[in-house]
């Protein structure tokens, strides 16, 4: 999910961290402006406009646009969304999910006259889209690193991922929980190319299991943030037996006091990687979260990407898996 370049999203949406994606960077708990986190805030695919060769992006810092070729743009994306080390089927996939999920931004933003095709995300923007950024973070391997990312770029440029013909919201995130997401089940609106599939290789990751353990204090004052109230023991506070679940594992409702939340809610409150996770209460220590996965779960797992590929699949392949029904060309 900023990671890079992040739409700044409405209230109302389907809508999408980075999640971060490979490189721990991007997609936070679903910030409302990047693929890896959430996507924008009409869920109706805008009608494909003619070629356009550059991106527009607000950079927040200075408040102005920056104009940047798409090429420029998309290895910048890829050095920010994915580990240079990974396959370079992996890469492709990851490079024409990206352009096709921006494309799909510029033509909203453009349609509605907005200056600025979306915006930056400073902890990226505009470090990681030069050429002096990628240096500075890859050392003596930048040309090996930058060469083969460019590469990938070349390889699919122009490259869309299309559904009835339309541009679709391709939507990313950093590792699923053995299954991707439904569209519906995080954002409320489902697309039926964001359906839930199989993801089994991401539980490989070293960062795939983790832990975040918040004191009965803190728990008691980030959940009133929500407008909850607390009464009785702590043991009390959270109906854990009760806690519901979607088929891939997403809490969707946990009664918190006198309050019903889901799993995306105290992913925010808590900094949790995923919405995915058990949750454990002693009185020692507080409330404990066992999170699965990283980010929001839905659409390319980039993890699972890179298995994928790893495994002999070819990019188109492993974006006609993730993304259910589409046509990539």
């Amino acid at each position: 999910m900023k990671g890079y370049v992040w739409l700044t999203i409405g209230t109302a949406v389907l809508m999408l961290l980075i999640p971060l994606p490979a490189y721990g960077r991007l997609t936070t708990a679903d910030k409302p402006t990047s693929p890896a986190t959430t996507p924008t805030t009409s869920v109706t695919a805008p009608t494909t406009a003619a070629p356009t060769a550059e991106f527009r992006v607000l950079d927040t810092a200075s408040g102005e646009v920056v104009a940047m070729s798409e090429r420029d743009f998309l290895i910048g994306t890829l050095a920010a969304e994915m580990y240079p080390t990974y396959h370079p089927e992996a890469l492709k996939a990851q490079v024409v999910a990206a352009y096709t999920y921006y494309c799909y931004r510029r033509e909203a933003a453009r349609a509605g006259g907005e200056a600025a095709d979306f915006s930056d995300v400073p902890s990226t923007f505009p470090d990681l889209y030069t050429v002096e950024g990628m240096r500075a973070r890859w050392g003596d391997r930048f040309d090996e690193y930058y060469q083969k990312l460019a590469a990938a770029v070349d390889a699919v440029f122009g490259e869309v991922i299309r559904y009835d013909g339309e541009i679709i919201m391709a939507v990313y995130h950093a590792m699923s929980a053995t299954s991707t997401e439904t569209a519906g089940v995080i954002w409320g609106k489902d697309l039926p190319y964001l359906q839930s599939v199989s993801s089994t290789g991401d539980t490989a990751a070293e960062s795939y299991h983790s832990t975040v353990t918040v004191s009965v204090s803190d728990f008691a004052a980030a959940v009133k943030t929500l407008d909850v109230t607390l009464s009785g023991e702590a043991a009390a506070w959270v109906d854990i037996a009760g806690i519901t679940r979607s088929e891939s594992g997403t809490v969707t409702a946990v009664t918190v006091g006198d309050r019903v939340l889901t799993g995306r809610q105290l992913r925010t409150l808590f900094d949790l990687r995923s919405a995915v996770f058990r949750l454990t209460f002693d009185p020692t220590v507080g409330f404990t979260f066992a999170v699965e996965g990283y980010g929001h779960g839905v659409g390319m797992s980039q993890y699972g990407a890179n298995c994928l590929a790893e495994q002999g699949k070819t990019y188109r392949e492993i974006l006609s898996h993730y993304y259910t029904g589409v046509q990539v060309g």
